[in-house]
């Protein structure tokens, strides 16, 4: 029976490559998750706004509709004056918002803030998975380095001429 002699070093340069593709993919996970996570707080603080502007134009809407039929308009207006313009700044916002169209419901808004919360929340226990264990694989190919007494630079140009980019 014979034995194939293989190089330590190749072996080593094998080995290599796996981590360096392991790091690659666990970090384009994890900008991945960064990224949805950041979609996701940009989508909750949109749908805060809309219930906050819907909620203001549902309550001062009346007193608004009262100002126009009341007989001492001028009066009403000063006394109502904070009620009145949170009415127009609310439905200058939906108006923008939603094109002039109608606005969603409360309700509604409130079911897909719950699921983009806990989604977020799963999203975060993978983000912080993944945060770490890039971390943990980017100290072991520093660590390689040193031993081998690579350079980062030699590292990358060697990646370069795996892609071919370098001949």
């Amino acid at each position: 029976m014979s034995y194939e002699v293989v190089p330590i070093e190749s072996k080593a340069i094998f080995w290599y490559d796996k981590l360096s593709e392991k790091t690659e993919t666990t970090r384009e996970n994890y900008n991945s998750t960064r990224s949805r996570i950041k979609e996701i707080e940009k989508r909750l603080k949109t749908i805060d706004e809309d219930i906050h502007n819907i909620d203001n134009y549902r309550k001062t809407k009346p007193i608004a509709d009262k100002a126009e039929t009341v007989v001492f308009r001028e009066r009403y207006r000063k006394e109502h004056e904070a009620d009145l313009i949170i009415f127009t700044a609310a439905e200058k916002y939906l108006k923008k918002r939603f094109n002039g169209g109608k606005a969603p419901l409360i309700k509604e808004l409130r079911a897909e803030q719950k699921a983009l919360q806990a989604e977020k929340g799963k999203l975060y226990e993978s983000y912080y998975s993944e945060k770490s264990e890039l971390s943990e694989l980017e100290t072991m190919k520093k660590n390689i380095d040193m031993i081998l007494g690579r350079d980062v630079s030699q590292e990358q140009e060697r990646s370069k001429k795996r892609s071919g980019e370098l001949e």
